[in-house]
C-alpha cells in the first residue's frame, strides 16, 4: 500500500477530510495530522511485529561492502542485506545491523559462505560458544578476525518495517549546486533534507534531459547524494542546474494486504485518543478480533488450552 493511500484511508476513517484551505488549516482539522502519520504508522507497524514476531522471521545473508572504495549497493535486495563497513562496523570489530533488521536470532557458522552448509548457533545471551563470533547484543555481531568487504554471514533475523519519512508541507525538494557525472552520479546540494540510502528520488529540470529520471540513493551525506545513475556517457551538463526531490506519498507501507484494515483501525484508534475520544464498540470489537487473528497467524500460540474434567473423575478419563 502506498503511503498516499494510507493517508486517504485515515482521513476517511476519522472523517477528517477538508477539501479547502491551506495545508496548515487542514492539519488543525485532523484528529491525526499528516505530519504525525509517519510516526504513528511506524509505531503501529512495530506493534504488529511485537504481536507476532514469527510472522516477520526471515533467513537472510548479510553481505559487507566498503563505500569508501566507490562501491555501492541497495539496502536490501531479495534475501540479501547489504551492510556498509564505513557506516556499521566500529574499531572494535563490532558490526551493528542496519535498521532494516530488528534483531538477530541465530548465526550460521563458519561465516563466509552464502550456502546453508554450516551449523546454526545462538550467539546472544548464551554462556557457551566455540565460534570466533558472538553477539554482544541482539543487534551486534563481534568477529574476532575483524570484518572486511566481501564478508558474508547467513543469519536468521526478525525484519523491521521499512522506514517511512514524514509528510512535509513544502515537500522534499532541493536545487543542485553541482553535478559530478560518472558510473554513479553525485548531486551536491546546499542544505540537508536527510536523504538516505535506498530512497527513490526524482531529478528534473536538467540539461541534457538524460538526467531527468528517477534514481535510487546509494550513499548520502548532509550535502552530497550519490545515485545509481550512470551518467558517464552523458553530454556536459548545462547551467542552471535542476532539482532533486523525494516523493513521500509514493513510499510503500510495509504491511501485507490482509492486515491493511487492521493497520488502519490501529491508526484510527490513535487518532481518536489524540482528541480524547473512545472508539465505537464495533471498531473496538474488530480491533480485538484482528489482534487475535494476527497473533494466531502461522500458528503462534497465545492462549492456554483447557482440558475439561468432571468432579471426582479428575485425573482419570478426560471428557
Amino acid at each position: 500500500m502506498l503511503f498516499s493511500d494510507l493517508l486517504t484511508n485515515i482521513d476517511s476513517a476519522l472523517k477528517q477530510k477538508k477539501e479547502s484551505g491551506e495545508f496548515a488549516d487542514r492539519e488543525k482539522f485532523r484528529k491525526l495530522p499528516w505530519a504525525e502519520c509517519h510516526y504513528s504508522t511506524m509505531t503501529a507497524l512495530y506493534e504488529l511485529v511485537r504481536e507476532n514476531s514469527t510472522y516477520y522471521r526471515r533467513e537472510v545473508v548479510f553481505q559487507l561492502f566498503d563505500s569508501s572504495a566507490g562501491v555501492y549497493y541497495p539496502r536490501v535486495s531479495g534475501n540479501t542485506v547489504y551492510i556498509d563497513i564505513v557506516e556499521d562496523v566500529d574499531s572494535d570489530n563490532n558490526l551493528t545491523i542496519p535498521e532494516d533488521v530488528l534483531k538477530i536470532l541465530k548465526v550460521m557458522t563458519p561465516i563466509g559462505d552464502t550456502e546453508r552448509t554450516g551449523d546454526w548457533i545462538v550467539p546472544f545471551d548464551t554462556t557457551v560458544s566455540n565460534s570466533k563470533i558472538y553477539c554482544p547484543s541482539d543487534r551486534e555481531i563481534y568477529n574476532s578476525d575483524g570484518w572486511v568487504a566481501g564478508d558474508t554471514v547467513r543469519v536468521e533475523v526478525i525484519m523491521a518495517p521499512k522506514k517511512i519519512k514524514q509528510v512535509r508541507d513544502t515537500g522534499y525538494l532541493l536545487a543542485a549546486t553541482a553535478v559530478t557525472p560518472g558510473t554513479y552520479t553525485k548531486i551536491t546540494v546546499a542544505s540537508n533534507l536527510y536523504f538516505e540510502r535506498g530512497d527513490s528520488v526524482t531529478l528534473a529540470g536538467f540539461t541534457p534531459t538524460d538526467y531527468n529520471t528517477t534514481a535510487t540513493v546509494v550513499y548520502a551525506t548532509s550535502t552530497e547524494i550519490t545515485l545509481n545513475l550512470d551518467s558517464s556517457g552523458f553530454t556536459d551538463i548545462v547551467a542552471p542546474l535542476g532539482t532533486i526531490s523525494f516523493d513521500y506519498a509514493a513510499q510503500l507501507v510495509d504491511v501485507d494486504f490482509q492486515w491493511e484494515a487492521y493497520l488502519i483501525l490501529k491508526l484510527k484508534d490513535i487518532g481518536l485518543r489524540n482528541v480524547r475520544q473512545q472508539p465505537e464498540m464495533a471498531d473496538y470489537s474488530k480491533l480485538r478480533r484482528y489482534e487475535s487473528e494476527h497473533k494466531d497467524y502461522r500458528a503462534k500460540i497465545n492462549r492456554n488450552t483447557k482440558m475439561p474434567h468432571r468432579g471426582y473423575g479428575f485425573g482419570g478419563r478426560r471428557g
